[in-house]
């Protein structure tokens, strides 16, 4: 999926971010053009002002669209999940925000508990945007274990 897409479809879950993307004057150049890692980080500022605001349904379609971005790229070479993963999730982790989000987070949660990783400090939490960012120090077992969630 291409950023602009990636962005049609957050307005779409969240109609106010249109707004405030309009508005944007930090993470984006002068001709209009934005970087995947810009687009997160705006989101990263909206969300954290907006997200009590966020029904059930908003937070389920959102987690499903970055789940389907990020747990598809075991070797971390899509641009838009390493943004998703570094500039959004990574940012609320910890947070009143991320505890908010966490329970609407798909069965790749599951991945850091089963390699032993005590996730409860605000570096790692046991949800599956943090798998994305320890692929390098455990692809190997990483794989394997992806493989089996997701057969469930």
């Amino acid at each position: 999926m291409n950023t602009e897409d990636y962005l049609s479809k957050l307005v779409a879950i969240f109609p106010g971010f249109e707004e405030s993307w309009k508005n944007e004057d930090i993470y984006r150049e002068d001709d209009g053009s934005f970087t995947e890692h810009s687009l997160m980080a705006c989101l990263t500022d909206f969300y954290r002002n907006h997200f009590k605001l966020y029904t059930k349904s908003q937070c389920i379609a959102f987690s499903q669209l970055m789940e389907g971005i990020v747990a598809p790229d075991p070797d971390d070479s899509d641009l838009l999940a390493n943004a998703i993963c570094t500039c959004f999730l990574e940012n609320i982790a910890g947070d009143k925000e991320g505890e908010f989000l966490r329970p609407f987070l798909g069965k790749l949660s599951e991945v850091l508990p089963m390699l032993g990783i005590n996730c409860t400090n605000k570096v790692l939490q046991p949800t599956s945007y943090f798998a994305h960012s320890l692929r390098g120090r455990c692809a190997p077992i990483f794989a394997q274990k992806v493989r089996k969630v997701s057969r469930r």
